[in-house]
């Protein structure tokens, strides 16, 4: 049900704006990238984080540990936030559905169960030809993370970008400068 994310992890976070200082210590459950790629889809700079102390999180890939958050879970929209975010299809494979309103209710829920955060591997979503990439949801990450480098995106002509106008396909990057 739960598995433990070792120190010296890289984890990754887009962002429009060259973000090299640590976390709030106010922010509750921040979600990551595990993959630089992946990040960078969302924005323009992605940061490279390091775990610097094992993390025991939620394996969100599994229909057991998805059945059992539900069973704890006290109010119905927490339990239906869940069930949208994480459905169990009919084989007990697990689909991701994201969206923020679903998405930040359960990783509160399961930071105030006290765990770390979670992982969800590379998931089917709802619609039978896609995927969500993997993630990692950590609470309090300024308790586990520390920058290790900044990286910022060049652009490349393309008919495939993303929300952020930027070429997913031949993505590049180049350590940004320390501000």
């Amino acid at each position: 049900m739960h598995i433990v994310i070792d120190k010296g992890k890289k984890l990754y976070r887009g962002s429009s704006e060259n973000y090299n200082k640590p976390f709030s210590s106010n922010r509750r459950a921040v979600f990551f990238a595990n993959s630089k790629n992946n990040a960078g889809i969302y924005s323009g700079y992605v940061t490279e984080y390091t775990l610097t102390d094992n993390a025991h999180v939620l394996n969100m890939g599994s229909a057991n540990t998805i059945e059992w958050l539900i069973s704890k879970a006290a109010s119905t929209n927490l339990k239906s936030a869940i069930k949208k975010a994480f459905r169990i299809a009919n084989n007990k494979n697990v689909r991701r559905f994201s969206k923020m309103k679903y998405d930040a209710h359960v990783a509160e829920f399961i930071c105030r169960l006290g765990y770390d955060g979670y992982y969800a591997p590379r998931l089917r979503t709802k619609y039978p030809e896609g995927h969500f990439s993997s993630e990692t949801v950590l609470c309090n990450p300024s308790k586990f993370l520390k920058v290790s480098r900044v990286f910022t995106p060049t652009r490349a002509p393309s008919n495939r970008r993303g929300r952020n106008g930027l070429n997913l396909s031949t993505m590049n990057y180049t350590i940004a400068p320390n501000k």
